[in-house]
């Protein structure tokens, strides 16, 4: 079985980005659902709780594609659940990197006034916190060297 993995979209993480990683066969088999997007929150995490009891967290990434006349900004829209929707509720605002990992989902709806509409959402299975300074953090100056040791001699 010929096996072959797909990147498509990916962007620099300084301007955000996003891509698509799936793997599938020559003969039809497994097929995988996975996106990652990489980006600044363009607002605060909006933290709600289903009638079950489970955190739900949505945020609002956008990441941009080409240059000059040509660039253009897709918002993503990324849902996560549990404990990770408090953590990152907690302790991420406006403005801060984030990188989530999971699968797009396809949700058709009839508003109010009886139009279908279809929302596409990240479901984040993870998400990492990337490129901010921990408060309360100062980097030690002596990284990388030994107490005691002399200045190498060439």
């Amino acid at each position: 079985m010929a096996r072959e993995r797909v990147v498509t979209g990916c962007q620099g993480v300084w301007r955000g980005g996003c891509g698509v990683v799936g793997w599938w066969d020559s003969e039809g088999g497994e097929k995988m659902n996975l996106y990652v997007v990489v980006g600044r929150l363009s607002r605060d995490p909006e933290l709600r709780e289903s009638k079950g009891g489970t955190a739900i967290c949505k945020l609002s990434v956008p990441t941009e594609d080409g240059w000059g006349e040509r660039k253009k900004t897709t918002w993503h829209n990324i849902v996560c659940f549990g404990k990770t929707a408090e953590v990152v509720a907690k302790h991420k605002k406006k403005g801060d990197w984030v990188s989530c990992t999971g699968r797009l989902e396809v949700e058709k709806y009839t508003n109010r006034d009886g139009v279908e509409k279809v929302a596409v959402s990240l479901v984040a299975e993870s998400i990492s916190f990337v490129g901010n300074k921990v408060q309360g953090y100062e980097p030690d100056d002596s990284y990388g060297t030994r107490e005691g040791e002399d200045e190498i001699p060439f």
